[in-house]
């Protein structure tokens, strides 16, 4: 291959990146956006975010999407572009739009509203059985939100780390932060909207 094909390869590669990282920022905008919509910030309800679960998730996502432009960027060359764009381009715009849609919900973070009994918050990815993950629900579910009945939570569990656990009727899901401070700050907020038992899962 000669220096000029590999500068075109790799001019190739950089404009494969931004035109799925563009919609990708604007996707988690609007994402987000529409996520304050739905859960308003009111004088019954109140918001836990953490900014700092944004730079957990976006490796994640940059790595996603490095690795689709990167195989589009192989199957142009390797095979035909036609291909490359029918096969690899769909599935690189629908993980951009599900990555978009986590990180947004990652940054909302957790709402409580008394008005509606409603706790909002990240979809927890522990619930999903054997059986769903061999369907792929951690792919099709991805970047969705939760909405558990305040009502419902009979008892919390703070855990040691960086972690709450809420659990009822609807049985128990976790609430991941990225420091103790956010986790203590949701863990405040859970005991003004509930009255659920605090448990405490040792460490501080």
């Amino acid at each position: 291959m000669t220096k000029r094909q590999d500068q075109d390869n790799g001019q190739l590669l950089i404009l494969i990146a931004i035109v799925f990282f563009l919609p990708f920022a604007l996707i988690s905008f609007f994402c987000f956006k529409h996520l304050q919509r739905r859960y308003p910030q009111t004088s019954s309800s109140q918001r836990v975010f953490d900014s700092g679960v944004i730079f957990n998730t976006l490796p994640l996502c940059g790595g996603a999407l490095l690795i689709g432009a990167y195989l589009i960027h192989l199957t142009w060359y390797g095979l035909h572009p036609v291909v490359s764009v029918a096969v690899f381009g769909p599935m690189t715009a629908w993980l951009c739009y599900k990555l978009a849609k986590l990180l947004a919900a990652k940054y909302q973070g957790v709402t409580a509203d008394s008005a509606t009994d409603i706790l909002s918050m990240p979809f927890d990815f522990a619930n999903l059985s054997i059986v769903e993950y061999i369907q792929l629900r951690f792919l099709t579910r991805l970047g969705e939100t939760e909405e558990i009945a305040i009502s419902s939570i009979d008892r919390i569990t703070r855990e040691a780390g960086k972690s709450l656990h809420i659990h009822g009727r609807f049985g128990s899901r976790g609430i991941h932060f990225s420091n103790k401070q956010k986790r203590d700050e949701c863990l405040a907020m859970l005991r003004r909207y509930t009255k659920a038992q605090i448990m405490f899962d040792g460490g501080s």
